[in-house]
C-alpha cells in the first residue's frame, strides 16, 4: 500500500508554520529576487532594513533553502547590531527551519536554542511560533507524545495573549493570535490523524477552520479544507475529498479578488494551493480505479509545483508509490530519478531519503538484483552523509561565532581608541582633567577584565556543553548506522530467499561480510572515545587505576553507561545482543565487588573524573 500523505504531512509541518509570526507573505515572489543582490551591499544591512531583511529570509526559507542558509550567515555577519535583536534571533529560528528541511536534526535543534535564549533575552519570553516548530522537530521523529505536548502549550499560550502581548510579539502591528490557535489545533489534528484516531482529527481540524474563518485569510481557508480533504482521503470518505477540493480552489480564487487585505496573495501560495487540490484528486481517482483522470490531476499538480522543489520532490515520492501499485515500473522509476536529481541539488536529505527507500521498493518488484543492491548501499552512506554534513555546519557555526567575535572586538578597539583622542584632548586644557581621565581609564580596564572573566567562564561552559552535545550526536549517528546495517541485512536475507540457485545466493556472501564488518569494526568506539575522553577527561585511566583485573571490552561497557546510554543502546553500538550486554554488566559488577544496595550506574558517575587522560584504550 502507497502513503499518499507524505506530501502534506511535510508541507504541513515547515509552510505554515513559521516561528516568527510570518505566516503571511507581504510581497511577492519577485521580492526576492529583488532583495537578494541589495543584501550583496553592507549598506543593506541596517536598522531601518530589520523588517524587509527578517521577511527576505521567510520568503526564501522554502523555495530555496541552499541560498537561504547562506542569507541568513549573511545576516549574522554583517548586521551592525551584535546584541541580541529580534532580527537575530528571528534569523537563528530561520536557520533551524531551514536545517529542519535538510533532515539535520542535530543543527536544528542547535538553532533552536540559540533562537530561544535569544528571543528570552530580548522578548522575557519565548515566543508561541518557536515553541510549535519545536513540537515539529518531534512530530517528525516520530515523538508524538511530546509533539502534543508541545502543540497544546502553544495553543494555551496564544488563547492568554492579550492585545498589547499580540502586538509585542508581532512588530508589524498585525495579531497572529487566531492564526495560531488554528496551527496548534490542526498540528494536534495531524498526530490524531497518524495514531488513526480520524474521528477526533476531524474535529481539530474543524476547530482550526472555525478560527480561520474569523480571520478571513483566504490561503489559510484554503489550507484547512486541503487538511480535511487528506483527512477524508485516508479515512475513505471519498465523496468528501471533491468538495473540500472545491472548496479549496474557490479560497484560492478569492485570494487575489477580494477588496479585504490579503497577506499570502503570491504566485508560490496559488501553485501550492492548488498543486495539492489536483494532487488530493489525482490519488481519489486511483483509489476509485480511475487511471485516466488520475493521471489527467497528477500532470496537473505537477505543473503547478514545478517552481516549488519541497512540494515537488514529496509529489514525485507519491506519484512513484501510484505508479508502482499500479505495476507502471518504468514511470515509478522516471519519477523517483527526478527526485533524487532535485533533492540532490537542493540539498534535501530528507526527501532523498524517502525517494532512494522507494526506489528500493521498485527495484524489488522489478527484481532488478543489482540495482536493489546499489540502493541500499545509497542508504548505508546517507547516514555517513548526515554526520558529515553535521560536523560541516559545526565547523561553520564556529568560523561565523569567531568572526562575530573578531568584528565586536574590532569595534571595542575602535571605542577605545576614539576615549583616548579624546583624553589626550583634554590633558592639554586641564591636568585635573588628565587625572580625572586616567582614573576613568581605569576604572574601564577593571569592568573590562571582569566582563573577560565572565565571558571567559561562559565560554568554558559553552565548550562543556558542546563536547557534551556531540557526544550525544556521535552516540546517536553510531546507532543509526548499526540499526540501518541490521536493516539491510534483513533486506538482504529476504531477498535472497527468491533465489532459486545457490550459485545466486553465493554472490550476497561479500556483502553480508562487509555488513559484518561494518557492525565490528573499531573505527565507532574510535570516533566515540576521542569525543568521550573531551566530555570526561580522565575516566578510563581512573576506572583501570581502581581496578586493575578490568579489561578493555570492559572499560568500554563503564565509558557507553557513563555517558548515559542504555543497555539497548549499547547493544545497537556495539552490534552484540542484549542479553550479551546484561552478562557483561553482570560480570562487570563482580570484577568491582559492587555490594547489592549499590548500582553499577551510581558507582560509575561517582568517579573523579578531573584528573587529565594519559593514555588510550
Amino acid at each position: 500500500m502507497i502513503k499518499p500523505t507524505a506530501l502534506t504531512r511535510i508541507y504541513f509541518l515547515t509552510i505554515k508554520h513559521t516561528p516568527i509570526g510570518s505566516l503571511f507573505f507581504n510581497v511577492i515572489v519577485i521580492s526576492i529576487f529583488i532583495t537578494l543582490p541589495l543584501a550583496q551591499n553592507d549598506n543593506y544591512f541596517t536598522r531601518e532594513n530589520s523588517d524587509a531583511i527578517r521577511d527576505s529570509i521567510n520568503l526564501i526559507k522554502f523555495v530555496n533553502p541552499n541560498e537561504a542558509e547562506k542569507f541568513a550567515f549573511e545576516i549574522l555577519e554583517k548586521y551592525p547590531v551584535k546584541k541580541p535583536t529580534r532580527l537575530r534571533a528571528a534569523t537563528y529560528a530561520a536557520l533551524g527551519q531551514i536545517y529542519h528541511i535538510k533532515g539535520l536534526t542535530g543543527p536544528t535543534l542547535d538553532y533552536f536554542n540559540q533562537a530561544e535564549e535569544m528571543f528570552v533575552d530580548v522578548l522575557g519570553s519565548v515566543p508561541p511560533w518557536l515553541q510549535v516548530s519545536i513540537g515539529n522537530i518531534y512530530f517528525s521523529q516520530g515523538l508524538y507524545d511530546k509533539a502534543e505536548e508541545s502543540y497544546w502549550e502553544s495553543f494555551n499560550n496564544f488563547f492568554a495573549l492579550s492585545k498589547s502581548e499580540d502586538i509585542k510579539l508581532n512588530p508589524r502591528r498585525r495579531s497572529d493570535r487566531l492564526q495560531g490557535m488554528a496551527v496548534c489545533k490542526n498540528n494536534l489534528a495531524m498526530i490524531a490523524e497518524a495514531r488513526k484516531d480520524y474521528d477526533i482529527a476531524n474535529q481539530f481540524f474543524t476547530d482550526g477552520l472555525q478560527y480561520r474563518r474569523e480571520r478571513m485569510q483566504y490561503d489559510d481557508l484554503a489550507h484547512s479544507y486541503l487538511h480535511l480533504a487528506n483527512l477524508a482521503l485516508v479515512s475513505n470518505k471519498f465523496s468528501e475529498v471533491s468538495t473540500y477540493c472545491d472548496s479549496a480552489e474557490q479560497m484560492v480564487e478569492k485570494l487575489f479578488n477580494t477588496t479585504i487585505e490579503q497577506f499570502g496573495a503570491s504566485e508560490e501560495n496559488k501553485n501550492r494551493y492548488l498543486g495539492m487540490s489536483k494532487q488530493f484528486q489525482a490519488e481519489l481517482n486511483y483509489k476509485r480505479g480511475n487511471k485516466d483522470l488520475m493521471n489527467t490531476f497528477l500532470a496537473e499538480a505537477k505543473a503547478y509545483y514545478e517552481k516549488l522543489p519541497i512540494e515537488l520532490t514529496d509529489f514525485l515520492q507519491v506519484s512513484a508509490a501510484i505508479h508502482n501499485d499500479l505495476n507502471d515500473l518504468d514511470a515509478a522509476i522516471l519519477a523517483v530519478n527526478e527526485g533524487l536529481t532535485i533533492a540532490e541539488n537542493q540539498g534535501l536529505s530528507r526527501q532523498k531519503e524517502d525517494l532512494l527507500k522507494a526506489k528500493k521498493n521498485v527495484l524489488e518488484k522489478a527484481g532488478d538484483k543489482e540495482g536493489f543492491l546499489k540502493t541500499n548501499e545509497q542508504l548505508l552512506l546517507i547516514n555517513q552523509e548526515k554526520v558529515s554534513s553535521q560536523n560541516r555546519n559545526l565547523l561553520i557555526n564556529m568560523e561565523l561565532r569567531e568572526q562575530l567575535r573578531i568584528n565586536e572586538e574590532a569595534i571595542k578597539e575602535s571605542n577605545e581608541q576614539r576615549r583616548q583622542l579624546i583624553a589626550l584632548s583634554f590633558i592639554v586644557l586641564v591636568i585635573f582633567v588628565l587625572i580625572a581621565s586616567t582614573i576613568r581609564n581605569q576604572y574601564i580596564a577593571a569592568e573590562q577584565q571582569k566582563v573577560i572573566a565572565e565571558q571567559s567562564k561562559l565560554v568554558a561552559e559553552l565548550e562543556l556543553k558542546s563536547t557534551e552535545r556531540e557526544l550525544r550526536y556521535v552516540s546517536t549517528s553510531i546507532m543509526e548506522k548499526n540499526e540501518m546495517i541490521e536493516s539491510i541485512k534483513k533486506d538482504i536475507n529476504y531477498a535472497s530467499r527468491f533465489l532459486s540457485d545457490s550459485e545466486s545466493k553465493y554472490l550476497l556472501n561479500p556483502l553480508r561480510s562487509k555488513l559484518k564488518d561494518a557492525t565490528t569494526e573499531s573505527t565507532d568506539w574510535d570516533e566515540f572515545q576521542k569525543h568521550f575522553n573531551k566530555s570526561y577527561p580522565g575516566f578510563l585511566e581512573k576506572l583501570a587505576s581502581l581496578n586493575k583485573s578490568l579489561t578493555i571490552p570492559d572499560l568500554r561497557i563503564c565509558a557507553y553507561l557513563r555517558s548515559g546510554q542504555t543497555t539497548k543502546e549499547i547493544a545497537h553500538m556495539t552490534g552484540l545482543s542484549v542479553r550479551s550486554i546484561e552478562s557483561r554488566r553482570y560480570r562487570l559488577r563482580k570484577k568491582l565487588d559492587l555490594e547489592r544496595n549499590i548500582s553499577l550506574h551510581t558507582f560509575i558517575h561517582d568517579i573523579d573524573t578531573l584528573k587529565p587522560a594519559t593514555t588510550t584504550v
